[in-house]
């Protein structure tokens, strides 16, 4: 834990690899010092078809699952973290979002 995923427009990879881009957000996730390296999961899904603001807009949102348990401010500043890294990285894209919830511990599984 935390699943962290990327949604971007596909465009968004001409600017930094979706290596790079996966990196980047588990290193701040990590640097949070709420979740273990290991547990931290990074997925990333470009998008060929899609509209920011009603164009064609490159776009970046992360959604962040993590267990619940965590204080909304540890949550905000998770949240504020990786919108700032990725307003460093790509700031020529308008459209950057980050949502951090929670999942609940009763009935999350896993192997």
């Amino acid at each position: 834990m935390p699943h962290a995923i990327i949604e971007c427009s596909k465009d968004v990879l001409k600017l930094h690899s979706s290596q790079t881009l996966c990196e980047e957000v588990h290193k701040v996730t990590f640097a949070s010092n709420l979740f273990g390296e290991r547990d931290i999961k990074v997925r990333l899904l470009p998008f060929e078809d899609y509209l920011a603001g009603g164009k064609r807009e490159d776009f970046i949102h992360i959604t962040a699952y993590i267990l619940a348990g965590r204080t909304t401010d540890q949550k905000a500043k998770l949240s504020s973290s990786i919108l700032e890294r990725m307003s460093d990285l790509f700031p020529q894209v308008e459209f950057i979002t980050v949502d951090v919830r929670d999942i609940d511990r009763e009935i999350y599984a896993k192997r």
